[in-house]
């Protein structure tokens, strides 16, 4: 299985497709069939780009507290990272903390040249949780009919041996 993440607090399992109802549990109200589209389309993006989608589970009660993945979009080289907290989870960094550990595994990937992430402009919690992962605001823009705020970050330089 790919990519596995431990942080201080939390275990990042990859999601499997029988984890959808575990997601559609803590993701209303989005749709069902979305959500399960998601899960299933994000196996083909391990297998092809060693990216997808993490589950992030509290191993002290292995409590389902959210979810963080990235997705190819327009480019593989340049993911979207998206992430999202089940109720009750939120003020504790945990978002902090789990898109930390993705961006890390990101930038681990040689062809990683960037991750960006939208936001609705008024979602000022998650905006945090970008800045707080060294995100930098890029700019504003229209997504699927939602004025959004763009947070962007570039792969560290690499050496080259």
């Amino acid at each position: 299985m790919h990519g596995i993440l431990r942080t201080d607090r939390l275990l990042l399992k990859p999601a499997a497709t029988t984890d959808a109802p575990r997601l559609i549990a803590i993701n209303e109200p989005m749709k069902s069939e979305r959500i399960t589209q998601f899960v299933e389309n994000q196996l083909n993006w391990w297998n092809e780009y060693s990216y997808g989608l993490w589950l992030i589970v509290l191993p002290t009660t292995e409590t389902l507290a959210g979810w963080c993945g990235l997705r190819p979009g327009n480019s593989p080289n340049e993911p979207e990272l998206m992430f999202g907290l089940a109720a009750g989870e939120g003020k504790r960094g945990i978002a902090t903390e789990a898109v930390r550990a993705v961006l890390a595994y990101a930038f681990a990937l040689p062809t990683i040249q960037s991750v960006w992430a939208a936001t609705s402009e008024n979602n000022f919690a998650s905006a945090a949780v970008m800045k707080r992962a060294g995100m930098s605001f890029e700019g504003q823009q229209e997504l699927d009919g939602v004025s959004s705020v763009i947070y962007r970050v570039r792969a560290p330089s690499r050496s080259v041996e």
